[in-house]
């Protein structure tokens, strides 16, 4: 049901952060909280709680029709990890540029357009993909995805080695 209310707020970063570019800002402990979300969930926030599915689903999935079998490479770990060190190289080296106007009165407004930018860009990327091939495509190798899969599987392998050392 609140995926209904949800979904708005990736068109409100995508496009309203170019007026208003601290709306970005938002975007760094979003990014943090799904990370830990991810430890103890896994991917349980993309299916549920992520805007940008929600926005996938509700009003991109009702325009474009039939879907495409997602390509088998979205799947693939090397084409995941390569993504996100495209994605989340960007992300760094434009949050590092921001660092520069530090002592600016524009750095909150630069800090906060590399959230925006990295949102308008990974929502151009799920739309093209949506319309050509499958609504959820992008989902297959979203970076953030990713992270938080491998941090789970992290956490499990950490969990199981500590209970077959008390045993």
């Amino acid at each position: 049901m609140y995926r209904l209310f949800i979904w708005p707020f990736v068109l409100i970063l995508s496009i309203g952060g170019y007026w208003y570019p601290k709306l970005g800002l938002l975007m760094y402990p979003m990014l943090v909280f799904i990370m830990i979300f991810g430890i103890f969930r896994g991917r349980y926030w993309c299916g549920n709680i992520c805007p940008r599915g929600a926005f996938l689903d509700i009003p991109i999935q009702s325009l474009k029709g039939k879907n495409k079998k997602i390509p088998k490479l979205f799947h693939n770990g090397t084409f995941k990890v390569l993504a996100l060190i495209l994605l989340m190289g960007f992300f760094m080296i434009n949050t590092v540029k921001a660092f520069g106007y530090w002592d600016s009165y524009l750095f909150w407004d630069k800090l906060g357009a590399v959230g925006v930018n990295m949102c308008a860009i990974t929502t151009v990327i799920a739309l093209v993909l949506g319309f050509t091939i499958h609504h959820r495509a992008w989902c297959s190798f979203c970076p953030m995805g990713t992270v938080q899969s491998s941090l789970h599987k992290a956490k499990n392998k950490t969990v199981k080695k500590i209970k077959r050392k008390k045993a």
